[in-house]
């Protein structure tokens, strides 16, 4: 339902094919149950601040993307689904995987530095 809703399309019995009005053969690949235990704790406005930054936005005018969906079980359940869209089951696919790798990339626990902090400095004295 994303995939017709979002590019205007539809799928032709004939060839097992979806097409976009103007005929542009489209792909996708989706999931309602991407689910890591570092997203808990997540807002749905963080993953909108991720989506932003990293460009991973559905791009109405390509008709290609991701869009998030379940994002109100982010936060709780470390969960969210999404929806990728590409003019090759390949570029689909590379838009699928690279909203996951960003969501890793920046949920990701980081480790103590290994080098100690510095001393802080002690108050002046008149």
């Amino acid at each position: 339902m994303a995939l017709k809703y979002l590019t205007n399309g539809h799928y032709n019995r004939a060839d097992g094919g979806f097409y976009t009005q103007t005929g542009q053969g489209k792909f996708y690949v989706a999931t309602d149950n991407l689910q890591q235990i570092q997203y808990r704790g997540l807002l749905p406005e963080d993953l909108i601040e991720m989506v932003t930054l990293h460009q991973l936005h559905f791009d109405s005018s390509t008709k290609t993307g991701t869009i998030f969906h379940l994002m109100g079980c982010l936060s709780e359940f470390g969960k969210v689904g999404l929806t990728s869209i590409g003019d090759s089951l390949e570029e689909a696919e590379g838009h699928y995987q690279r909203a996951i790798a960003v969501l890793d990339q920046e949920t990701q626990v980081r480790s103590p530095q290994a080098e100690p902090l510095p001393d802080p400095e002690l108050p002046m004295g008149w």
